[in-house]
This record gives C-alpha cells, sequence and structure tokens, in this order.
C-alpha cells in the first residue's frame, strides 16, 4: 500500500476530520476504508490501468474519494462538466471510451440521458440519491473489500477541453510513474513552493470538474488537509466557512473575487481574515484594481498562477506582485517557461512572443485521439503552448499581453467560439458569424455574436432574443451569447477568415486591456 498521501496521514491520525459537506464529517480512517472499497470497486466493474471512467457529479466527497481510488487503481478519471447537455456529455463519455459512468442523483435527468444517447453498455453509478436503472453508490461501496487492492498503480485524470475548431478533446495526462508514492513525492516538491501548510484547511470552493479546483485541492487532501467542501461559490457563505473552520488556504477565481468585494460594507469589515495563508487565484486574467482591493482587504495572503489544464506552472506572491503589477510569476520546479517568435526562434527578456512551457520532467500531454493538435500544441521536443502572448523581464517574471487563439474566458471558464459560431450557423437567418469576448466588470469576459443576416432577413431586438433561445436549446447555457449585434457584411480576408482582432478592438479599446 503507499505511505505517503493520506494514506500517511490516515495512519498518523485516523480520528483526524478529512472531508467536511455541510453537517456531515468524515474521519481520515474512514475515508480510507472508502478509497479502498472503491478502488477494489474499479476493478470489479473489470477497469484496470489506462481504463477511463466518468464521474457526472457535483462538488461532494464521493468526489474526492473516487479520484483517490482512481489513483491507486491506474485509471483516468473524466470528470464531465454537469452544466453541458446531454448531447455534449454523451459525446465525452463515448470519446474517452468509458463504460463506467457516476452520476449525482441531482443531475439524473442529463446523466442518464446522456448515458442513453452514448453508445454501447454503461454501468451506471447513483452518488447522492437513487436513480432508476443504476446501482447506489453506497451499495456498491459495501460490496467491496475493504482491504488495499493486490496490484495498487498509480492513475491519472484526463479532463476535457474544447479546441478552436471541432469537438472538445480529453488532455491525457498520465502520472510519473507507475509507483503512487513516486507521484506523491513529485507533489511533495511542488507543494513546497506553495505556503499553504501541511495538515492544513482546505476551502473547496469551484466544481471539481474544473482542472484548477480539482488539482489544487487534491494536492490539500493528500498533504492531510482538512476539506471543506461547497457544492457552489456564495461570496457571504465563503466568509462565514473560513470563520467558522479556521479556513487557511482556498481557490478562487476572478469573478468571486468581485462577488467578495460586492458584500455590503459592514459584512467586508467585520470579516476575520486572520486564518487565511493562501487565497490562490487564476484561470483567467484579473483586473489589478480588483486584485489591489483583494490584498487591501485580505492582507498579503493573495497568490496567483499561470497554467492550465495541459500542464505548466508558475506563481507569485502578493508582494512580488505589488512590485511588479500585471504579473503572473516565474515558473515553478518542473517547467521551464520560454518565449518564442514565429518562427520557432527563442526570445530575449523583454522580448514579446508566444508563451510557451518547457518540461524538465521528460513528460508533457497529449489530446486524447488527436495527433495532429497535439503536434501543432508542441512547437519543439517536451513544449507546449497554450496559445498565451507575452515577455519574460530580466528578473523571469512572465507578464501576459494578449491570447493568440480566440478563446474566451468567462467566469474562468474557457468558451471556445468556433463551437458557439457552428451551432449559430445552424439557424436559418445566419448567413454568417463571429463570436467574441468582450470586457465585464464581473465575469471578465462575456460571449458576444456579431451576425450578418441571410439576403432579405431584417435584423431586429426580437430575431436577437431567438438566436439566443436557439443556442441555449443545443449547447450549455455558459457557452451561450449573452447579446448579438448584427452587420451587414463580416470582416474577411480574401481567403475568407475573419478579421476578429478588428472586431474586438471595437469592444477592448476603452478596457485598457487586451485581456
Amino acid at each position: 500500500m503507499p505511505t505517503k498521501g493520506i494514506y500517511q496521514y490516515a495512519s498518523k491520525d485516523p480520528e483526524a476530520p478529512c472531508l467536511v459537506f455541510g453537517d456531515e464529517v468524515r474521519s481520515r480512517g474512514e475515508t480510507l476504508d472508502r478509497i479502498y472499497r472503491a478502488a477494489n470497486g474499479l476493478r470489479s466493474l473489470n477497469l484496470t490501468k489506462g481504463d477511463h471512467l466518468c464521474l457526472i457529479l457535483k462538488n461532494r466527497p464521493e468526489f474526492i474519494e473516487l479520484i483517490a481510488a482512481s489513483g491507486i487503481s491506474g485509471t483516468l478519471v473524466t470528470a464531465v462538466n454537469w452544466h453541458l447537455s446531454a448531447d455534449e456529455v454523451a459525446y465525452v463519455v463515448d470519446d474517452c471510451d468509458s463504460s463506467v459512468v457516476f452520476v449525482d442523483a441531482e443531475n439524473a435527468a442529463v446523466g442518464m440521458e446522456a448515458v442513453k444517447r452514448a453508445s454501447g453498455e454503461k454501468v451506471v453509478i447513483s452518488v447522492g440519491g437513487e436513480i432508476d436503472g443504476a446501482m447506489g453508490f453506497e451499495q456498491w461501496l459495501e460490496m467491496q473489500d475493504a482491504n488495499p487492492p493486490d496490484d495498487e498503480v498509480a492513475g491519472g485524470q484526463m479532463l476535457y477541453s474544447s479546441g478552436t475548431t471541432g469537438l472538445p478533446k480529453g488532455v491525457e495526462r498520465l502520472p510519473y510513474s507507475d509507483d503512487p508514492d513516486t507521484n506523491f513525492e513529485i507533489g511533495d516538491q511542488l507543494r513546497a513552493m506553495f505556503p499553504n501548510p501541511e495538515e492544513g484547511v482546505w476551502l473547496l470552493t469551484g466544481p471539481l470538474y474544473h482542472a484548477a479546483p480539482y488539482g489544487y485541492t487534491m494536492a490539500a487532501f493528500h498533504h492531510g488537509s482538512k476539506v471543506v467542501i461547497t457544492d457552489q461559490f456564495d461570496a457571504g457563505e465563503t466568509l462565514d466557512l473560513i470563520e467558522e473552520h479556521r479556513i487557511d488556504s482556498l481557490h478562487v477565481v476572478p469573478t468571486m473575487f468581485h462577488r467578495l468585494l460586492a458584500l455590503p460594507k459592514s459584512r467586508r469589515e467585520s470579516f476575520d481574515p486572520s486564518s487565511l495563508i493562501m487565497a490562490l487565484h487564476g484561470a483567467a486574467p484579473c483586473p489589478k484594481e480588483t486584485k489591489a482591493a483583494m490584498i487591501d482587504w485580505w492582507g498579503t495572503v493573495i497568490w496567483e498562477y499561470y497554467g492550465a489544464t495541459e500542464g505548466g506552472l508558475t506563481l507569485v506572491s502578493s508582494q512580488e506582485w505589488l512590485e511588479r503589477p500585471g504579473t503572473v510569476g516565474k515558473s515553478l520546479p518542473f517547467w521551464e517557461v520560454i518565449v518564442l517568435d514565429e518562427g520557432g526562434k527563442e526570445l530575449g527578456p523583454g522580448q514579446t512572443g508566444t508563451i510557451c512551457f518547457k518540461s524538465l520532467l521528460g513528460r508533457t500531454f497529449e489530446y486524447y485521439k488527436d495527433p495532429d493538435k497535439t503536434t501543432k500544441a508542441h512547437p519543439a521536443p517536451m513544449v507546449f503552448t497554450l496559445g498565451d502572448i507575452g515577455m519574460i523581464d530580466e528578473d523571469g517574471y512572465v507578464f501576459l499581453t494578449d491570447r493568440a487563439s480566440d478563446v474566451i474566458i468567462t467566469g474562468g471558464v474557457n468558451v471556445y467560439p468556433a463551437e458557439v459560431e457552428g451551432c449559430l450557423q445552424g439557424h436559418p437567418a445566419v448567413a454568417d458569424v463571429a463570436v467574441i469576448g468582450v470586457p465585464h466588470p464581473e465575469w471578465g469576459e462575456e460571449v458576444k455574436a456579431i451576425v450578418q443576416l441571410e439576403e432579405g432577413t431584417e435584423p431586429s431586438d426580437e430575431l436577437g432574443a431567438e438566436l439566443i433561445e436557439f443556442a441555449r436549446s443545443r449547447i450549455a447555457h455558459f457557452k451561450c451569447p449573452r447579446s448579438i449585434e448584427f452587420e451587414a457584411v463580416l470582416p474577411r480576408t480574401d481567403t475568407g477568415k475573419l478579421y476578429k482582432r478588428r472586431l474586438r478592438e471595437r469592444y477592448w479599446a476603452e478596457a485598457g486591456r487586451a485581456i
């Protein structure tokens, strides 16, 4: 059995609280028992090394237990965004070749419809309640052996990230070693770069189907922290939980900062932030004014990172950021940040180009079943890019200035215009369409569609509302445009490429920033 991670801490103090969800508190010992049972249960479902399992779950203790169980059974977790439509979920379930799906009872309608539309037979296990046609999680768990699996092998994850064109792709990140303890040792080295303590108290605020809440929560869990779980973010509740549990660390996105700052002045002034050591933020650009206001309120506990589902990581403290406003920090061990020009030549300090991460561990990632996309994301061996533009200063601090790709980041969530454009082009009134991100004070960016209508069709507010509803009936609501603008002719090159930068500049000029 592994000797590090939660296994080490459960052996040290099995009665210590481990997972807190509302009034429910699970000890380390109880949690470890459930992890072993779940790992053996995955084996009983004929899942072996390299096989995938899908989790269509809201934040809850079972989510963390299943990730941990996968981590010692060699399987790959695909956590699915439960806001997606049934067709979108069915595509992910099929594409990752999963034969086992865990469905939250609260999402039974979408989850079961997705399973129905997916190809092949699926084993469905319901979590948090009964679902017709599914085995109950607790019943399944009780049937399993509580001893460590005989053939423990490290597992990994494959979360999905839509591309700028085409359907979503799985980002396959395999463990560095088949030995779980070796992977925990690498995690130990990385965690040492962050200020949050071993055996601390972590607050989960964002959805576990996103890479950052997933990764940072599991890191805290495997370093002995008590994890306090929320199933959705609420600004007032967040302050209450920090005070009640003496939270020392949490992960947030800029939209959450905005909502916290919007609380009544009396609540903000009465809040006691003294337990906080690290409020880690990333996933989207944070306005300088918002970040400065949070540092002024909570103190220099605000830390920022830059990375993605694909990997790579930089980190910056409040003190460093105040000295260099706008930086996303320096690269952490295991990666080196470099800047390349359009020809692939490495640029020096202060020169602007494509930001790239160079893996120093000899492993990056693959886009599942898409070798061409994998190749395009790697301009050199062990070097990959997220498509961002920026520079590195003389001291190694990274600054982002723009995005090379058209991706929109709204509330910390990626929206890929090609998917939305493809949806809207299915409406008979649409001749051409460009989907862009425009500034929004809370979400960072908002999805806007600029539409060229078919000849003889007149623009109107009613038609705009119809187009928005058309999109909402076909794709997840968070991807859909919040506003529609009509244009006589969209600007395109002679080769047919849209001048999206020209369209975006209309809205971003007054924002004082490009991302």
